[in-house]
């Protein structure tokens, strides 16, 4: 470290919500999902394993690819899955962001059931729902794999955390009720972790 300073109450030990920064764990999982032979291609349809969506002529052609770059066409932020920010908070004590928000059941399930609002592939729509599908859709590729680890959040700290340092608790991703991590913007990193992450990338 050649120079670190915090200021109005932060530290090097206290975790900072990191809202859409949390994006980026799954694109990098999902091309060590890749390496790991777990997926064969980005462009694999998410339909040959959440085969819930055989049938919807929209939803039976998105691919992994248009989850991660938010061109799936589901409808991008469903009410299903919670209220904004549920489960964020200030880990240092204080709770100054959206920690007292009901935290969803089960995010990963709520989102198979989003409807398709448009073609897949046709338009890029910010939003949580794309991040929560492929959660679904990796942990449902664990389940039936050979892996020791069976859900989303092992995999994480498996492959990704734990290599590089980051051995943190699944509280640190705002999980709801099944345990499952808020994909989309639930991370608490300190500055040095999400440093670590920086430099793996």
């Amino acid at each position: 470290v050649l120079f670190e300073r915090y200021a109005d109450g932060w530290t090097s030990d206290r975790p900072h919500a990191l809202a859409s920064g949390t994006k980026s764990f799954a694109g990098v999982l999902a091309m060590c999902a890749v390496e790991d032979g777990l997926i064969g291609s980005l462009d694999d349809r998410v339909s040959d394993v959440l085969t819930e969506w055989k049938g919807d002529p929209r939803k039976e052609r998105i691919t992994v690819r248009q989850l991660l770059t938010l061109s799936s066409g589901l409808k991008a932020d469903d009410r299903s899955l919670g209220a904004a920010g549920a489960g964020i908070r200030d880990l240092g004590g204080v709770s100054v962001l959206a920690g007292l928000r009901r935290v969803p059941e089960d995010r990963f399930g709520a989102a198979i059931g989003v409807e398709a609002v448009f073609e897949p592939g046709e338009k890029f729509e910010y939003g949580p729902t794309h991040f929560y599908a492929f959660g679904a859709y990796l942990q449902r590729v664990l389940e039936k794999s050979g892996r020791p680890e069976k859900t989303y959040w092992e995999y994480l700290s498996a492959r990704v955390l734990e290599p590089v340092g980051i051995g943190v608790e699944k509280d640190r991703f705002a999980p709801d009720g099944k345990g499952q991590p808020n994909l989309p913007g639930g991370g608490h990193l300190t500055a040095r972790e999400w440093a670590k992450f920086g430099q793996f990338v």
